[in-house]
């Protein structure tokens, strides 16, 4: 197996830089721009949750929040093109932070405006811990009530932590799963390369040669080369990602696919890049997809002469 792996890439030929993980000065005023429209929602959102008395309109007021901090998530990491979970996670996070906190400042606020407490938000803001103690205390009482019972205490509190868990949650989980893709993007117009599909997976047996083709842009000569003999044999798989905006960014991967077993004894597919996203010219992506077209469509001739 060793050796079956033990390829050098080319040295003359050039490779695809990625970019950075992040651009730094999009994340921050992307981000800045989502705190602040995160805290524009935070205020109209504890305004209005006060005066839905039925638990329905609740619940359906803390999924509406949770939606919208999930979306002001993803400007900062999609804007700022990051590509680092944890960075993300963190983001978010901040963002939602941001948004409880301005929600329970309005929302302590209101509560004592209407017991005729005037109390300015700058108090409010610079004592964090009357804050606090204003929130225990509001919530020994409670301010609303479902049939003839007032809410307070401990059901009141598990209300308020599953509103802050769905809201939290949301502003953590959506920047993870949109994270900025990590394919290749387009180093003339910074478009998002796409993949170009069905393109033909090879036998392992000519690894060499087959590698040997590539490198040297020969892709006629992938059509001396046989399909994978069975489902589970090792084999080589071509990725081909095009800019689909000027198609003048072509990066070309070659990997071998195979079981192996790892350390615990367990089978697993393994995925190995042999030639590493390489750039290659858009004639020379031409050139490979139609030599791939003519594998598969030699293919589908002898499966057809097969089955007669």
């Amino acid at each position: 197996m060793s050796d079956l792996l033990n390829y050098q890439p080319s040295r003359s030929a050039v490779y695809y830089t990625p970019p950075e993980r992040l651009d730094v000065r999009r994340t921050v005023w992307a981000f800045v721009l989502a705190a602040a429209l995160a805290s524009a929602g935070a205020f109209a959102y504890a305004r209005l949750q006060p005066r839905l008395t039925s638990p329905y309109l609740r619940v359906g007021a803390v999924a509406a929040a949770a939606t919208a901090v999930a979306g002001l998530a993803l400007i900062p990491v999609r804007v700022g093109r990051v590509r680092v979970p944890g960075l993300a996670a963190a983001i978010g996070a901040l963002l939602a932070l941001l948004t409880l906190y301005v929600m329970w400042l309005v929302w302590v606020h209101d509560v004592l405006a209407l017991l005729h407490f005037v109390v300015s938000y700058r108090a409010l803001i610079v004592h964090p811990r009357v804050l606090m103690h204003l929130i225990r205390s509001i919530n020994s009482f409670g301010t609303w009530s479902y049939g003839n019972e007032t809410v307070r205490g401990l059901p009141l509190t598990l209300c308020w932590l599953i509103e802050a868990g769905a809201i939290l949650a949301a502003g953590v989980l959506a920047p993870i799963r949109g994270l900025f893709s990590d394919d290749p993007t387009c180093v003339h117009c910074a478009a998002r390369c796409v993949r170009v599909r069905d393109l033909p997976r090879f036998a392992a047996d000519r690894q060499a040669e087959l590698l040997a083709s590539v490198e040297n842009r020969d892709f006629a000569a992938l059509a001396s080369h046989a399909a994978p003999h069975h489902e589970d044999a090792p084999e080589l798989s071509l990725r081909l990602m095009s800019c689909p905006r000027c198609g003048r960014t072509h990066v070309l991967t070659v990997s071998r696919i195979a079981w192996q077993t790892d350390r615990h004894g367990r089978a697993k597919v393994q995925t190995t890049p042999l030639i590493n996203q390489v750039l290659i010219t858009p004639a020379e992506a031409e050139e490979m997809k139609i030599a791939c077209e003519q594998v598969q469509a030699k293919r589908a001739q002898e499966r057809a002469s097969a089955e007669t």
